[in-house]
């Protein structure tokens, strides 16, 4: 795909089919926020089979588009370029300035380590929650692998009719659905919305000492209930399962996705 800034682009190689588009759009956030739905640029159904599918490459670019990752059976995550970038080379278990080593050993030019192409598996692992289960006797893999189903580009989540909004005025509306804090969440339904709800002043710590416990994140453009909220809507024995995985130890961190940066979230 073309880009008035070229060098800016990262493509993500997705082994499947690509989909036509014309005329889709996204609804990234809520109309009353923004004013608008983001157009689809790119669209790829992933092929799970090795050998069934074409590789397909998808550009985007960071400060202008979004990747939207479609779990099967799940949410759809709304991932900033880089955060996605970074997500699929934690799969191959290279970092950042391996890759670019890589890149420098085959005469690849730049020395830094922002690769500008990554491979996305049609299975994403969480090795941490694999390990973890293993411990635990769980299944391997039954918390901490999925499938994607489908891989979009969006543009155009930020524009404003009227073209008079300023950048921090369009984060302002946006983080504006959530009162940032982090919240406990209950398996028989979801508490929606968390806003307006009661936060928690810190985690409490967990009994067994040492027993693991989960946070949600939410992505860009959305908030807890609208990233995991079918999660509990149409999968509640998965839920259940979850919860008694982490004995009831299950948190979300409701927080502003534009006008905060993920080290400020980190330390909230």
């Amino acid at each position: 795909m073309s880009s008035t800034n070229s060098q800016a682009v990262i493509t993500f190689v997705v082994r499947g089919q690509a989909q036509p588009t014309e005329g889709a759009t996204r609804g990234g956030a809520p109309s009353s926020a923004l004013g608008s739905r983001g157009t689809v640029l790119q669209r790829v159904q992933v092929g799970a089979r090795r050998g069934a599918s074409d590789e397909v490459r998808v550009g985007a670019r960071p400060g202008r588009d979004v990747v939207v990752l479609h779990i099967s059976n799940g949410p759809s995550l709304m991932l900033h370029p880089e955060t996605a970038r970074d997500l699929m080379l934690a799969q191959s278990g290279l970092t950042r300035g391996a890759v670019a080593h890589r890149r420098r050993s085959k005469g690849g030019g730049a020395a830094d380590d922002k690769p500008t192409e990554v491979s996305v598996p049609a299975q994403l692992a969480w090795q941490g929650l694999e390990q973890a289960g293993a411990v635990r006797g769980a299944t391997r893999g039954r918390m901490g692998e999925v499938l994607l189903s489908a891989v979009e580009v969006v543009t155009g989540l930020l524009k404003e009719p009227a073209a008079r909004l300023t950048a921090a005025k369009i984060a302002a509306r946006m983080d504006a659905q959530v009162d940032a804090g982090v919240y406990a969440l209950r398996a028989d339904a979801f508490p929606a919305p968390l806003k307006g709800g009661t936060k928690l002043a810190r985690i409490p710590a967990p009994s067994p000492s040492g027993a693991p416990l989960l946070v949600l994140l939410h992505g860009t453009f959305s908030e807890t209930k609208g990233t995991f909220g079918k999660l509990w809507e149409q999968h509640p024995q998965k839920v259940a399962e979850l919860f008694a995985h982490y004995g009831g130890r299950v948190y979300a961190l409701d927080h502003p996705t534009l006008g905060a940066s993920p080290i400020d979230n980190a330390l909230m």
